[in-house]
């Protein structure tokens, strides 16, 4: 057997390998990420088309790429994954502060999410993607949301998320109490409560 042979067989072997490491829940958990992960693709591509702010253009990239390691993994692991299509329901936030509490809520949704799949993974490969999209959403999303904030003209009707951002940055292992302080579940606007509501529960 020529060295390229040998190569392909050891690459497939180690696909196989990941594929049978893979149980029948973790299989579950991966389509259910993804489904996820499609979805808060649409949400901040709605956003970027409706607020055309190049800010939220470089989340919607990061997002992106977020949701193609996802794919590469699942299909690296004989899954035969695609991206879950996208619905066609209109965003209907009223304001950028509209939005950028909703995205708030999607991404503490998706790092506590992350969290439960990463104590429950016994996948290594899988465990460190899921580390890498915590990053993501924390290191690099929560600051553009920051200075998305920074820049909103704020009115009595408003919430302002300065304090909100700066406390989940400072305290990231207590998101929960957090969003339970400023009980941010109540400025979701039903009109586009439908298109995240499957981000915002596990099951």
């Amino acid at each position: 057997m020529n060295e390229e042979a040998l190569r392909s067989t050891k690459k497939s072997h180690r696909i196989s390998n990941k594929s049978r490491d893979l149980n029948e829940a973790q299989i579950a958990d991966i389509a259910l990420l993804l489904e996820k992960e499609a979805q808060i693709l649409q949400f901040y591509s709605l956003g970027a088309v409706k607020f055309q702010d190049k800010k939220l253009g470089e989340i919607l990239s990061l997002r992106a790429g977020l949701l193609e390691r996802m794919l590469d993994f699942a299909n690296s692991c004989r899954l035969g994954a695609m991206p879950p299509e996208n619905g066609s329901e209109a965003l209907a936030a009223k304001g950028m502060n509209e939005f950028l509490a909703s995205a708030l809520l999607i991404e503490k949704s998706s790092m506590m999410f992350y969290v439960d799949l990463i104590n429950s993974c016994k996948n290594a490969e899988f465990k460190e993607l899921l580390y890498k999209a915590q990053a993501v959403s924390y290191n690099e999303i929560l600051p553009i949301l920051k200075e998305l904030n920074s820049k909103c003209e704020v009115d009595s009707n408003s919430l302002n998320l300065t304090d909100l951002l700066n406390e989940i940055l400072k305290n990231p292992q207590e998101l929960e109490r957090i969003f339970q302080k400023y009980d941010l579940q109540n400025i979701l606007n039903s009109a586009f409560y439908n298109l995240i509501k499957g981000i915002l529960h596990k099951n």
